[in-house]
């Protein structure tokens, strides 16, 4: 049976305590909201919750992804991918760290330079709430600028934005001779040339995943899709041990038994050794036995650096030098001949027996002398 008192306890139950009807705030009365037929109500006078919710938006770049242009289209399902990843990430980071005060977090827009995301949070407007505090969150959530879940941030607080507007990128207006406009992000990166690095090879077999005819073919969504997990997870091992000298870490293939994994990781010249990084790497997957969600084959980690092989000579180089030296050599040959042969007639010249219209005439037979 309905009456005032089941009334009076439904909006009491419906309000939390007569605390807010949807988004207005209710002052509490000091008599029941419904009163018997006998006595003149007291109204419960309801007021706008104004400003309860408060919008912050925060900028960060990613560095292991890149922007594509189909993350201009949000009915795309590749911006529906990352849309869906990023800002769970964000919201578990901000639930974590400021607990209450956070209500939901999405991302809104998507830029290059390689990947510049801009997200939206939602949170409670306390007094001590404001653009400091949800910075300092963000900081610590992420490790200090390193990672957010499977997203490696660049390594630069300045790069990472909260505020009350939404992040524009910066547009460049062309020369008058040019009547386009182009639009450029307003954050860049410096990608530093292999060759400038150390490059170390790392090989290790992941034994709880099955080698298909997807990982066979590198442009197939599977094979890029590992891929770019086991990057992340790479980056994220090296990047904690050697924040300043790592660069990063690029899977080069994988191949059956069962995924046999073969990986370059980058880093500055000088900064380390093999076996520095071979016992990294053991100790962060608990002796070779798991990394994050892969299981490793213990035993199968191989670290070693790579030795930049000098490019051979081409063949004609080879064939000219060869021959410069065959010519040489015959040359040789013809002097050292022709110097011998001139040394012997000399000598042979010296010793021959004198000819005269006479006749020879041997001194030792005249034996006029002896007579």
């Amino acid at each position: 049976m309905i009456n005032a008192s089941n009334v009076e306890a439904a909006f009491v139950s419906g309000t939390n305590q007569r605390n807010n009807l949807g988004d207005y705030l209710l002052r509490q009365p000091e008599e029941s909201t419904m009163s018997s037929p006998t006595t003149s109500p007291t109204s419960t006078f309801a007021t706008p919750l104004t400003q309860i919710m408060r919008t912050l938006f925060i900028k960060f770049t990613v560095v292991n992804h890149t922007f594509s242009p189909e993350m201009d289209n949000k009915s795309s399902p590749l911006y529906k991918e990352y849309t869906s990843s990023i800002s769970k990430e964000l919201e578990d980071l901000f639930k974590r760290e400021l607990g209450h005060e956070t209500q939901n977090c999405t991302v809104t827009r998507y830029w290059s330079g390689p990947l510049v995301v801009v997200g939206s949070c939602d949170f409670l407007n306390t007094s001590s709430l404001n653009e400091t505090k949800v910075k300092k969150a963000f900081d610590v959530g992420t490790n200090n600028h390193h990672t957010l879940g499977p997203y490696l941030l660049k390594s630069d607080p300045a790069n990472t934005q909260v505020t009350a507007y939404e992040p524009q990128p910066q547009t460049t207006v062309q020369p008058p001779t040019t009547p386009t406009t182009t639009t450029t992000p307003t954050t860049t990166t410096t990608t530093i040339p292999p060759d400038n690095l150390d490059k170390y090879d790392i090989q290790f077999t992941i034994i709880n995943r099955n080698f298909t005819d997807d990982l066979k073919n590198p442009n197939s969504p599977l094979y890029k899709k590992m891929v770019k997990k086991i990057e992340a997870r790479l980056n994220q091992l090296y990047r904690g041990s050697y924040p300043k000298s790592f660069k990063y870490c690029k899977v080069t293939g994988l191949k059956l038994g069962s995924v046999k994994t073969e990986c370059s990781c980058f880093f500055e010249k000088g900064s380390t050794v093999e076996t520095d990084l071979f016992s990294t790497f053991d100790n962060k997957t608990n002796s070779t036995n798991w990394l994050n969600e892969f299981q490793l084959k213990p035993g199968s980690l191989i670290v070693k650096e790579s030795v930049k092989k000098e490019n051979p000579l081409p063949f004609w180089v080879i064939f000219v030098i060869g021959l410069c030296c065959f010519i040489f050599a015959a040359l040789l040959a013809l002097f050292a001949t022709v110097c011998a042969m001139k040394y012997f007639r000399h000598h042979t010249a010296s010793f021959k027996t004198q000819q005269s219209d006479y006749g020879t005439y041997l001194p030792h037979l005249d034996m006029r002398k002896v007579y």
